[in-house]
């Protein structure tokens, strides 16, 4: 009994970490690497999306894009809304938002997942 009971607890606890970060396909992700490339991105000012550096390459994003406050992967788009990663071009700030639209979440030093709602 007591097996089952941590089973379906172990099983419960995945379900969650998963849905929040379900923009992130492998929850091993390398972050250093992320935010290593990211920088790289950030400081030449230049994305060529058939390019992308290869650990950014390796999430299969649907979209890179560099915006005034940093650089977003995006993983999920339905409608309005979109989600993903997000690494901040000054890395001073604190971008953390948790339930406000857009949403930040902090996943290490300087990654975030982010969430609009649009």
């Amino acid at each position: 009994m007591r097996a089952q009971v941590k089973v379906l607890i172990s099983c419960a606890c995945t379900i969650v970490l998963l849905s929040c970060s379900a923009h992130v396909k492998d929850l091993s992700v390398d972050f250093i690497k992320i935010e290593a490339e990211a920088i790289i991105l950030l400081e030449n000012k230049s994305l060529n999306s058939n390019d992308l550096p290869s650990t950014i390459k390796s999430l299969e994003p649907m979209g890179v894009t560099i915006r005034g406050n940093g650089l977003f992967i995006k993983m999920n788009s339905f409608f309005t809304s979109e989600s993903g990663l997000f690494i901040p071009s000054d890395r001073t700030i604190d971008y953390s938002s948790i339930g406000q639209d857009p949403e930040y979440k902090r996943l290490s030093e300087n990654v975030y997942s982010y969430k609009i709602r649009g």
